[in-house]
């Protein structure tokens, strides 16, 4: 499983850990007011650079639309707020759709995906570099030619300006697990998305699955997971907690050398959810959980960049916003995301002669 492979390359970055922080004093909350949805993708109406509908199971059926673009710079800030994803499920493209889709991309990006040997691996790096590239070429009108997007020490990508732009901050996330690759992005806040599909283990229990990652869990998660209930609400638990601790280490940009164990969730039926890094509460941070079809998961969490790790901040360009429109942007609710195709990822750069 994907998930295993991400523990093994966490233990050898780390080596043996233990958890350190003991259950946190549940007396201190913090309101958060995101909705938990249910999101079921279904068809969309129209194309992600309009304004998409999803209709799907969720307890308040919602509108998903992009903001108008407008001279206000919230209005503007809104525009950059995307939460795309693509299922790769049924998608198996001819050898001559696949290379048309490979010449859209810059040619330094063609020879990352084509090295990898298995089809699928291919497909996912494929999508997640045509999500990024759309996602720049839509937010901040720069052609295909001419960006770059290179990845930090610690695997955060990251749009590399040769100019001045008016949000040269930018962030975004790209994950991929199961049938979907899926991006989540932010003018100003700090962004991590972490999907996982709920797969059962196939040559253990789950108590003995989840036991493997016990130590990236603090005493209080791990009570809460191993009691959750039934084999498949412990699975969905352990995933819950583990996407949105993922999530929250991407969104950061420090990777697997950051400890899982020093982040504690506590939630209210993972609608209001906080997070105690070190055993103190951050009040800077917002998470949110989207089900998908066929057992999966989007997990997002976002946060302030002062909160971002030392490689992380270096990339992030001088800001003059006021702490106000940090406040704002954090505080915007999760409107879920735009179920895309590559035909929708595509035909817009026709439309732009590339």
């Amino acid at each position: 499983m994907e998930i295993k492979a991400k523990l093994m390359r966490r233990e050898r970055a780390l080596g043996e850990m233990k958890p350190s922080l003991e259950k946190t004093d549940q007396r201190y909350w913090i309101r958060v007011s995101l909705q938990f949805s249910r999101v079921k993708p279904a068809d969309i109406l129209c194309s992600p650079l309009q304004s998409p509908l999803i209709f799907g199971k969720t307890k308040t059926k919602k509108r998903v639309e992009t903001f108008p673009v407008s001279s206000c710079k919230h209005g503007l800030m809104e525009t950059g707020i995307k939460r795309w994803l693509v299922n790769i499920s049924q998608w198996n493209p001819s050898s001559e759709r696949f290379e048309f889709l490979l010449s859209v991309l810059p040619s330094h990006e063609r020879s990352q995906i084509i090295r990898f040997a298995k089809l699928e691996d291919k497909k996912r790096a494929l999508v997640s570099r045509l999500l990024q590239f759309t996602l720049v070429h839509q937010v901040l009108n720069i052609s295909f030619d001419k960006i770059n997007i290179p990845r930090t020490l610690e695997g955060k990508p990251y749009l590399k300006f040769q100019g001045d732009a008016l949000f040269p901050n930018l962030n975004f996330s790209i994950s991929h697990h199961g049938d979907y690759v899926g991006l989540a992005s932010e003018l100003l806040c700090l962004v991590g998305l972490d999907i996982v599909s709920l797969s059962k283990p196939e040559h253990e229990t789950s108590i003995q699955f989840v036991q493997n990652f016990s130590p990236y869990f603090t005493s209080f998660e791990w009570n809460n997971i191993i009691h959750a209930g039934s084999s498949d609400e412990t699975l969905n638990t352990f995933f819950r907690y583990w996407g949105l601790k993922e999530a929250y280490v991407k969104a950061i940009g420090v990777g697997l050398s950051f400890g899982l164990h020093r982040l504690e969730l506590h939630h209210m039926n993972w609608i209001d959810i906080c997070v105690y890094v070190d055993g103190e509460i951050s009040m800077d941070w917002r998470f949110c959980i989207f089900e998908l079809e066929n057992n999966h998961l989007a997990c997002i969490a976002k946060g302030h960049p002062k909160e971002a790790g030392e490689t992380c901040k270096k990339i992030l360009k001088e800001s003059y916003s006021e702490e106000k429109e940090y406040q704002h942007a954090i505080e915007l609710p999760e409107q879920g995301f735009v179920l895309c195709t590559l035909d929708q990822l595509v035909v817009p750069l026709r439309r732009h002669g590339i």
